[in-house]
């Protein structure tokens, strides 16, 4: 479907076949989460979500499963959404090609995928703390987000759960979008996206020399921003009184922003820009 890099070292995207490429898709997923058998999405599940009509994008090295992505169709629930769309519930990453571009290439072909399927916009959730996460989505892709899950999928286990509840933002990707069409044709000449100037906002939470969270008293009018720990990983890992309080620092934040109308816009120096959208992209 879409390669990058050398001829001997490509990234090809393409939809797994058979039993054992399925099978695989669940091996990946004990890798990158850590999670038990309960966590793990079944081949059989998924097989069966191809056959209806699902995306399944595998990323092979030389035959090897480098990453994969997965999601079903949905349908509009919110005001930005017309007609239908695809949720995609998974995006994943082997441990030792992150940081390869790997699950820009996935993402950027879940976008050909709907497209050549006329469908218009994908949503995906994603740990608001993972600073990692929100410059992949904000920055290279040009997401939206309105929407903050409480807890979401209750508490989650492994690597990247830390036991730690499961707040979520959802991200909403406008694929038709004039400044997304952009950022594909810049991805697809090896460019890194434009960089745009921000408007300043008032810093509501803070990251303290000690790397806990400031939390400001008051919330200003106008743009504001949210910053996020510098390794919420580490911190899950090895100090998870300070995980937890980076987690309701940031939900106490955003959660009430988007409930007065706020929308996250971008994600730079190290934390979120929430503003109220203004215009078609609101």
């Amino acid at each position: 479907m879409t390669s990058a890099g050398t001829p001997a070292g490509a990234v090809q995207v393409r939809e797994p076949q058979g039993p054992a490429q399925l099978r695989a898709l669940e091996d990946l997923q004990i890798r990158v989460w850590g999670a038990g058998e309960r966590e793990v999405v079944p081949a059989s599940h998924i097989r069966a979500v191809q056959h209806a009509g699902g995306l399944v994008l595998g990323a092979y090295v030389d035959d090897e499963l480098v990453g994969f992505a997965y999601g079903f169709p949905a349908l509009p629930h919110g005001p930005w959404e017309r007609g239908n769309g695809l949720h995609s519930h998974m995006v994943a990453v082997r441990p030792g090609r992150r940081g390869a571009g790997v699950g820009r290439i996935l993402k950027w072909a879940q976008r050909t995928w709907c497209l050549e399927r006329g469908l218009g916009w994908m949503t995906w959730t994603f740990d608001p703390v993972q600073g990692g996460n929100a410059r992949l989505n904000f920055h290279h892709l040009g997401v939206r987000s309105r929407e903050y899950l409480v807890d979401f999928y209750g508490t989650m286990p492994g690597d990247l759960g830390g036991g730690q509840p499961s707040d979520r933002l959802v991200a909403h990707w406008d694929l038709e979008a004039q400044e997304v069409a952009q950022r594909a044709e810049r991805f697809a000449m090896g460019l890194a996206p434009e960089p745009a100037p921000l408007p300043a906002g008032a810093w509501v939470v803070r990251r303290r020399p000690d790397g806990r969270p400031d939390v400001a008293e008051v919330h200003p009018a106008g743009p504001l921003r949210v910053a996020v720990p510098e390794d919420a990983n580490r911190l899950f890992r090895d100090d998870p009184e300070t995980a937890l309080a980076w987690r309701l620092a940031v939900r106490e934040a955003i959660a009430p922003a988007l409930a007065r109308g706020y929308a996250v816009t971008a994600f730079d120096a190290g934390g979120y820009l929430l503003e109220r959208p203004q215009g078609p992209r609101s």
